[in-house]
């Protein structure tokens, strides 16, 4: 399911793995079971973590391999009856804004503003073809890939919603204001070009 070897799945790559007419189906209720801290994102330490929990819910070792036999030949996901629900991810995409969140309310809200004016298909992850449709213009590629070197420090090629907020939240820790921030990020929603904040994070 990985072909990049980034160590981690994504939902495009679980899409592409599942194929056929419930190939989504399958990539969403696999995500809602195996992905627990709901980052967009199944690591393998996530994904073998989740098959110990399958065995100790009274699943017998041939059960799972004859399972996994029917997944690596591009199988439906199965609901395993593990106490975990295949129909709704167990977190919320949008973290929590805290009580003693350094960003303003306002600004917490104009960043989500911001991602979902990126995200046209709301499946809360940004990649870089839906980053690349709202960067336009010549300058449109290099914002891209600034943003994804700040913000996407994992390489998963893709942002979540978490990866997001945490990389705002180091913006306003750098020493910016709020009024700077909001201004800038209300050039960002307009499309213009994303410039290198000065966060002890590289651009390049």
């Amino acid at each position: 399911m990985d072909p990049d070897g980034s160590n981690a799945v994504s939902r495009e790559e679980a899409k592409a793995f599942f194929k056929g007419s419930f190939g989504k189906m399958s990539a969403d209720a696999m995500f809602n079971e195996v992905d627990d801290d709901g980052s967009g994102a199944i690591d393998a330490e996530e994904f073998v973590r989740f098959w110990i929990h399958v065995r100790k819910n009274g699943y017998k070792e041939q059960d799972i391999l004859d399972e996994l036999d029917q997944l690596l030949e591009g199988g439906a996901w199965v609901d395993w009856k593990d106490g975990k629900d295949t129909a709704n991810a167990a977190t919320k995409h949008w973290p929590t804004r805290s009580l003693l969140c350094k960003l303003s309310q306002e600004t917490w809200d104009k960043c989500i503003v911001l991602f979902e004016t990126i995200d046209k298909d709301k499946s809360h992850t940004l990649n870089k073809e839906k980053a690349a449709n709202h960067f336009k213009g010549k300058l449109g590629k290099i914002s891209v890939d600034a943003m994804f070197n700040e913000i996407d420090i994992n390489h998963h090629g893709q942002i979540t919603c978490k990866e997001w907020m945490k990389f705002w939240v180091n913006v306003k820790s750098s020493g910016y204001k709020q009024q700077d921030i909001l201004d800038e990020l209300e050039n960002l929603i307009a499309g213009e070009q994303w410039v290198d904040w000065k966060d002890g994070r590289s651009t390049a």
